[in-house]
């Protein structure tokens, strides 16, 4: 693949997770400021927007490696979707190119971290 074409698709890759992120963000009326940085964390792996005071709550008690985007969070989004396509019959074949294409694309939303890959 070119440069022109890759920093094509990671342009849009990144500005696809900008959406994502102004959406929570424009959400925050129905999950609360503090909801709409933990959704924010969880599901894009962005912990730009914790405070001192919520890394220190989440640190304290020990859960703050749940905002951290790693493998185990690739495992369950695989469980859930090949649950999902079971469902819904779809031939495993397709499952697995659905599947491995999607966790592509979540991994470049992520920011194609050590952890996720």
């Amino acid at each position: 693949m070119n440069t022109l074409a890759s920093n094509f698709i990671f342009k849009n890759i990144f500005q696809i997770r900008e959406r994502l992120i102004f959406a929570i963000e424009q959400k925050s009326y129905i999950y609360g400021q503090t909801g709409s940085e933990m959704l924010k964390a969880l599901l894009l792996g962005d912990q730009t927007c914790f405070g001192l005071k919520l890394k220190d709550i989440f640190s304290n008690s020990g859960t703050s490696h749940i905002f951290a985007i790693s493998g185990s969070h690739v495992v369950l989004i695989f469980a859930i979707l090949i649950f999902l396509f079971k469902l819904i019959r779809i031939p495993i074949f397709l499952s697995k190119i659905f599947i491995s294409l999607f966790i592509i694309f979540f991994t470049l939303i992520t920011g194609f971290t050590a952890s996720v890959i």
